[in-house]
């Protein structure tokens, strides 16, 4: 009776482990069948799977960028919001020049998990870590193969020549303050803040405080 027990469960066992590896390689060919013909964006930089990968961040301007659906993800008044062009106030922004993460490839809607990811890549971090002086030649990071994207002399050169050919909605355009948006791609989306109260005050937990001398300490 135990022996047919353990053949039935054993059977049973082996039955979810191909359930589950059919679905995952129907689930991968359907991403690979549905981003066959992903245009990857002229500005970004060389790296594999590079139609497996779906989303890109900018730490200097803290925005991450759809690939699939050609879209910059920016947050505005407690919003995310979607727009295929950056926004005015990032007019300044060169593409073209710019330190890129390309982002795990197995990540969802990174921009809800956004404190990750400001904690991973601060603002301008590649400086002080990599120490450089300018992003031309190095180009972003690759979390997939965990190495940094630098570009060969042949691939600096490609770049210039497709930043001088740039559509026109990717140049620098002066454009009014008050014209905060772009036209959007679809509806914004609510950021999730984790149980905080927007616009209230941060409740200081013992761990953010000053550490306090020994004879500060209360008796």
């Amino acid at each position: 009776m135990r022996t047919h027990r353990t053949v039935f469960l054993l059977t049973s066992f082996v039955a979810l482990l191909l359930f589950i590896g059919s679905t995952a390689a129907a689930y991968c060919q359907d991403e690979l069948e549905s981003n066959e013909k992903v245009a990857v964006p002229a500005w970004a930089p060389p790296y594999d799977d590079i139609y497996h990968v779906r989303y890109y961040y900018f730490p200097d301007i803290e925005v991450f960028y759809d690939v699939w659906n050609q879209e910059f993800v920016y947050l505005q008044d407690g919003d995310w919001m979607f727009a295929s062009s950056l926004p005015p106030m990032y007019s300044g922004f060169d593409l073209y020049n710019c330190f890129i993460v390309v982002l795990n490839r197995r990540v969802y809607e990174p921009w809800m998990h956004f404190h990750h990811y400001i904690a991973h890549y601060p603002r301008y971090y590649y400086y002080s870590v990599y120490n450089i002086t300018d992003t031309h030649e190095l180009r972003g990071f690759n979390e997939n193969r965990k190495v940094e994207i630098r570009l060969k002399p042949e691939e600096m050169s490609k770049l210039d020549e497709a930043s001088r050919n740039r559509p026109e909605r990717e140049r620098v355009i002066a454009r009014p303050p008050e014209q905060r948006n772009s036209p959007t791609t679809r509806p914004r989306q609510r950021m999730k803040y984790y149980g905080q109260d927007v616009g209230k005050p941060v409740k200081v937990e013992k761990q953010m405080m000053k550490p306090r001398k020994r004879s500060e300490e209360p008796k």
